[in-house]
């Protein structure tokens, strides 16, 4: 099922020294072009947006998406059915908000009153211990009445039969592969456009019950578990979006 990034906050323009770390960065290699014989035609879990780390000297290193930026756009264009949910969640926060996933770090200076991470952002953090830090990071900017929502998916196993190691056309002359690995419980995802290079980026995913374990370890307790942008409880399947607190300390 896919899903569409919301930006809050527009992207400053790239410095001198970003620019210059993104030119000197080797480019992914080629490869040989898709057959176009094979369509997407049912949603699949193949959309996220990357968290851009900090080199030592504090500059802001490049990600997986440099390499599809011209792509980007339209690679996820159909993707629209968490946007109202998003913009009510920040409408009720009557506050800044903060989105987790979209820039570099340098704006988001608490107390806020809600803090989202969308388009399955989170699950570029590939283990527990990555996954608290950024837990705790969010804990800090909340005020005792805040809230943190987040969406995260586990995959069902039709959908990893359907697309395992397969080059699919999700949007015309738009290709992406997904490789799954069920004990790692990973996907490594590549996305090239025709005559472009290929850019490759790994996602972690955990079941429900491991999400609500790590939330309330890491101080937040559930206000709410969805299983879908409409509000519906969740219940089982693929899609799981939190909403969480603060607990009391």
């Amino acid at each position: 099922m896919q899903r569409q990034a919301f930006e809050w906050l527009r992207p400053r323009p790239a410095s001198e020294e970003e620019r210059r770390l993104r030119a000197s960065a080797p480019a992914p290699g080629r490869e040989p072009g898709p057959g176009k014989e094979e369509r997407l035609t049912r949603n699949a879990h193949a959309y996220t947006i990357a968290v851009g780390g900090r080199g030592n000297n504090g500059a802001v290193e490049g990600t997986a998406y440099d390499a599809i930026a011209r792509l980007y756009d339209p690679w996820s264009r159909s993707v629209t059915e968490d946007i109202p949910f998003y913009v009510e969640e920040a409408r009720r926060a009557e506050g800044p908000v903060v989105e987790l996933g979209v820039g570099t770090g340098r704006m988001v200076d608490g107390p806020v009153p809600l803090v989202i991470c969308p388009f399955r952002s989170y699950l570029h953090l590939q283990n527990d211990r990555e996954r608290r830090r950024a837990l705790g990071a969010v804990r800090r900017l909340l005020p005792a009445d805040g809230r943190f929502v987040f969406d995260v998916f586990a995959p069902a196993d039709d959908d990893i039969a359907e697309t395992n190691g397969r080059w699919l056309e999700r949007e015309p002359g738009i290709f992406e592969r997904a490789d799954w690995d069920t004990a790692a419980r990973t996907l490594t995802l590549s996305v090239r456009g025709e005559g472009d290079e290929t850019t490759t980026m790994s996602l972690a995913w955990l079941s429900p019950l491991e999400w609500r374990m790590l939330l309330e370890e890491s101080g937040f307790e559930i206000e709410a578990c969805f299983g879908w942008f409409d509000r519906t409880p969740y219940s089982g399947g693929e899609d799981a979006i939190w909403v969480a607190r603060p607990a009391e300390r």
